[in-house]
């Protein structure tokens, strides 16, 4: 476990502070797509429902939730960053013709993993502050720098076409905003009823 932790540890400072030499040392290594999934994507996200039930089920004051609300809660952030994170890859790879990408699968895919780690972090340590509603929202805001981790990463990871540049990182960006927004508004409306029957109720 603390081998797991120290890994992801130095993979998310050395991605966030040294972008571009920590992007040629990624583009080096020939691990597969299984080998980011199950030791990077697969812990973190596990990682950020386990600090999500944590820290709703420890809540207090006016935010005071039921055991099914933190239940509910941990599955929602689980599927809002793994499956935005997963299911943005399908749709971008399967889309790589039309915007321009030339390069396989797993540079895509280490292109988007190693992208999402600070939106992934600033996840994790929002699941923690469930008391604190606009401190999790604006964490979530900072996770946006990973649109500059994804920039740079696309120039150095991936073949790409210079006159459809733009057009691939302008729509993969958007892809995975629209995907997140997706999954965040169907469980929202999940969480709301489970929180609030009563306005459900009396319809």
């Amino acid at each position: 476990m603390l081998s797991v932790l120290r890994r992801i540890w130095n993979i998310v400072y050395r991605i966030n502070s040294k972008t571009n030499s920590e992007w040629q040392v990624i583009k080096s290594q020939s691990d597969s797509i299984g080998w980011h999934l199950k030791r990077i994507v697969v812990p973190i996200t596990i990682g950020i429902a386990l600090s999500t039930f944590i820290g709703y089920l420890f809540a207090f004051g006016f935010y005071k939730y039921s055991f099914v609300y933190v239940c509910l809660k941990t599955i929602a952030a689980f599927c809002e960053s793994f499956f935005t994170f997963y299911v943005s890859f399908l749709i971008i790879f399967e889309l790589s013709p039309k915007i321009g990408l030339i390069s396989g699968r797993e540079s895509l895919f280490k292109l988007l993993a190693y992208s999402f780690t600070t939106f992934w972090i600033a996840s994790f340590i929002a699941g923690l502050c469930a008391n604190y509603k606009n401190l999790e929202e604006f964490l979530k805001f900072l996770g946006l720098f990973g649109v500059y981790l994804f920039w740079t990463g696309s120039e150095i990871l991936l073949k790409i076409s210079e006159r459809k540049k733009y057009l691939f990182i302008l729509s993969s960006v958007s892809i995975v905003v629209v995907v997140y927004l997706l999954i965040h508004w169907a469980f929202g409306y999940i969480l709301t009823i489970s929180h609030f029957p009563e306005l459900f109720t009396n319809m």
